[in-house]
């Protein structure tokens, strides 16, 4: 029996990561895997994106649609977890219950814009509605929700090669344990123990800007800081390249105060 190929691009971040362990884990299915010193070759993408009967996109929207632009082969399917396609020419919305023949046309279709967990939540209270005349297919309707978390910290020092990837991860470790040095073994001990909240690749050029570096900590961070509101919400950084050196600054006595900060996105 012949296996689906598969291919996740973004396969280092969160959902990448977790596409890629609950495939990896099935008998019938071969993953293809990128170099990691490839992941920004569209020449190799390219040939990954062909290849494989099935394309999961993890990427943000502009890249999402650059790859998209770079498959030729009528038949892999595309599914594309970003909002870039999600009401696209071409693409079927990825709902199953969302119309009669929704599920059939998924099926067959080879353009698929993954719904995400805000819109599915809205179109499946909404839909059923203004399909039984219930609300007016021209009531302006809005919903609030957390869609984004982004951690922003200034480069300081830097050393390796031309860039390095550095990532984010849950810490149950208490702040009061770290504190005062930072050098504690126990958030060490933490770091790649837990879940994966993000990354970012940063380079020297990083050192000279006062633009910090942003951090996409995705979904869960989402969840987890909702979860942690009044209280302590800790993460830790893990280089993951070697070798190397990055260090975020910290504010050292004579120093001006250094450009750290959380933002969180709603969807209005």
């Amino acid at each position: 029996m012949k296996k689906h190929t598969v291919f996740v691009d973004g396969q280092e971040g969160t959902t990448g990561l977790r596409i890629h362990e609950y495939l990896a884990a099935r008998s019938d299915i071969e993953v293809l895997k990128i170099d990691a010193n490839k992941r920004k070759d569209s020449a190799e993408r390219a040939r990954l994106l062909n290849a494989a009967d099935v394309a999961f996109l993890c990427l943000p929207d502009a890249a999402a649609k650059e790859a998209v632009a770079l498959v030729a082969n009528p038949d892999t399917c595309i599914i594309d977890a970003s909002t870039a396609h999600r009401v696209a020419p071409g693409w079927t919305f990825g709902i199953p219950e969302l119309a009669p023949g929704q599920r059939d046309a998924l099926r067959k279709a080879k353009r698929i814009a993954n719904p995400g967990c805000h819109s599915t939540a809205f179109i499946a209270l909404l839909r059923p509605l203004v399909d039984a005349g219930l609300v007016a297919r021209d009531l302006p309707v809005t919903a609030t929700s957390i869609t984004e978390v982004k951690l922003e910290l200034e480069l300081e020092n830097y050393s390796g090669d031309a860039s390095e990837v550095v990532s984010v991860w849950d810490v149950t470790t208490p702040s009061t344990t770290v504190e005062p040095d930072g050098n504690s073994l126990a958030i060490y001990n933490d770091l790649g123990g837990g879940l994966q909240y993000g990354m970012a690749t940063v380079t020297s050029a990083s050192v000279s800007t006062t633009v910090p570096v942003p951090f996409t900590l995705g979904a869960q961070a989402a969840t987890d800081l909702k979860a942690k509101l009044g209280s302590e919400f800790v993460v830790g950084l893990k280089l993951d390249t070697v070798p190397g050196f990055v260090r975020f600054s910290s504010n050292a006595t004579g120093e001006p105060p250094r450009t750290h900060r959380l933002v969180v996105k709603y969807l209005p």
